[in-house]
């Protein structure tokens, strides 16, 4: 075994023995939120469940298309960051070490940080089994399964492959034209993972087609169920040798890159947080732990304020319809949603040292409310784009859908707060409650 695996392994041993529920949290919560949801997601992805075989097969594999992309969409995403800005890259690049040895611990690293959304969608399948279907299961798990494997070798082959062609006069006048206002190497780490996609979608294509197939009797579908598997064995297979060439020009690259953009952004731009301008409308005696927040979670946690709106974007796609169920489907995704990212007041206080506010003097209770304040005014991007299309779509049934969602944010943000100190219990406390929120949430609607 070499010896960053090695050291990988150690790490997560120290990790678990720290903070021994955070990786347990991470793997099962997602499948247990879906589970909780199968009640609306049913009919959004299985209404076709009583159809005749035709219309039965073509549902199902649009289903395993969009569950399959989804998978490999986090990992491909997940394998960029992996490849390219690891935490231990600074350290990694003063070793002389053989770039080839990284790949299982890259690789291992996406498949640990992507397993949980994707065994919720697997779980989100869970009705055809016992609906009678349980061919279908089986080929939806064998789709997700292959579309998982494959997304991480595609991802950091795309990722590198970047890399190889920043540094490529071949490839010079063509991204040339397609960079625009940014850096000229930062136009293949942009663009040249798009071939990483592409074959990561063709794979769950593939897949789907073959699945559906074999659901409704035709064993011929077996052969685009491999597809995935295919793919992923060629990326890992060409990842070793890519890594060999890429790793330490990345490191060249990314310093052109941040060089680049410090050139033309102010100091203001790189200061700049999400939301700092709200710290004004804090109590005065709250306004600076407002402040340190709102820089804590834009610049370590950047993630989870995107991804607020990302996941308000996905329950604004859920209730975009015209029908009576779908302010319901909005009010359980959105609500889910601060569910699940509420935890951010937990993760900024887990990633404080536990001595930090006594030793520059933070009292406690102002220091949890403005954290509960500034976590509140973060997660209202998974609310915003779902209000807007329930006033589009349905009026004013969105008012009660609000009313819920922002009390569902309070509930969560307060929890999130004042369960941070307790460290290592805090999901403890915090998972039940959020989970009751969202359960109270979705029964608001008549």
């Amino acid at each position: 075994m070499n010896a960053l695996v090695r050291a990988e392994r150690r790490i997560r041993r120290n990790r678990r023995a720290w903070e021994p529920l955070v990786g347990p949290a991470a793997l099962l919560g997602p499948p247990l939120l879906a589970l909780l949801a199968l009640r609306w997601t049913r009919p959004v992805l299985l209404g076709f469940e009583g159809a005749g075989e035709a219309v039965f097969r073509d549902g199902l594999e649009g289903v395993f298309v969009r569950l399959g992309f989804l998978v490999s969409g986090a990992g491909l995403l997940a394998a960029h960051g992996a490849a390219l800005r690891p935490g231990d890259r600074p350290v990694l690049d003063l070793l002389p070490l053989d770039p080839a040895l990284l790949r299982p611990v890259i690789l291992g690293r996406v498949a640990r940080a992507t397993a949980g959304p994707a065994l919720a969608c697997a779980v989100l399948l869970l009705p055809l089994g016992w609906g009678g279907r349980p061919l279908a299961l089986v080929a939806g798990v064998v789709v997700l399964l292959g579309a998982w494997l494959a997304a991480a070798p595609l991802g950091c082959l795309g990722a590198l492959g970047g890399v190889l062609a920043a540094r490529s006069p071949r490839w010079s006048a063509f991204l040339e034209l397609l960079r625009g206002s940014s850096p000229p190497m930062q136009a293949a780490l942009i663009w040249v993972p798009g071939l990483a996609f592409a074959a990561a979608a063709g794979a769950v294509l593939a897949a789907a087609h073959g699945g559906a197939a074999l659901a409704v009797g035709h064993p011929s579908g077996a052969v685009g169920l491999v597809a995935p598997f295919v793919v992923a064995g060629a990326g890992r297979v060409l990842l070793g040798p890519v890594l060999d060439r890429g790793w330490y020009a990345s490191t060249v690259v990314l310093a052109e890159v941040d060089a680049a953009w410090a050139r033309v952004q102010g100091i203001e731009d790189r200061l700049r947080v999400h939301l700092e301008w709200t710290v004004r409308f804090f109590p005065p005696p709250l306004r600076i732990h407002a402040l340190r927040t709102f820089r804590h979670a834009w610049r370590g946690l950047r993630v989870w304020v995107t991804g607020a709106w990302g996941l308000g974007f996905v329950g604004a796609v859920a209730g975009w319809s015209g029908e009576a169920e779908a302010p319901r489907r909005a009010l359980a995704v959105a609500a889910a949603a601060v569910g699940l990212l509420g935890a951010l007041g937990l993760r900024l206080e887990t990633l404080d040292p536990p001595w930090l506010g006594r030793a520059i003097g933070l009292p406690l209770l102002p220091r949890l409310a403005a954290r509960a304040g500034a976590v509140g005014l973060l997660l209202q991007g998974a609310v915003l784009p779902v209000v807007l299309a329930m006033l589009v779509r349905h009026g004013a049934q969105a008012l009660p859908l609000f009313a819920a969602l922002e009390a569902t944010i309070a509930v969560c943000a307060l929890v999130g707060a004042a369960a941070g100190p307790m460290r290592r219990a805090s999901l403890v406390a915090y998972v039940p409650l959020a989970t009751g929120a969202w359960i109270l949430a979705t029964r608001c609607l008549p």
